[in-house]
């Protein structure tokens, strides 16, 4: 099977769309500093590691 995507997560990860800040902000908020979080979304992910 070809690899439909191959190459394509450099690009992913430069042009999608982060969490905007208010998002961090109200899961810190919700969860509290500390808490764990998982990012079940499509993407690189980027949400959990930017939570204090």
């Amino acid at each position: 099977m070809t690899d439909l995507f191959g190459g394509a997560a450099s690009y992913d990860a430069k042009y999608r769309p982060d969490h905007g800040e208010e998002a961090i902000e109200h899961l810190v908020r919700a969860l509290g500093p500390g808490s764990r979080v998982m990012d079940l979304g499509c993407g690189p992910g980027g949400g959990p590691t930017r939570c204090p």
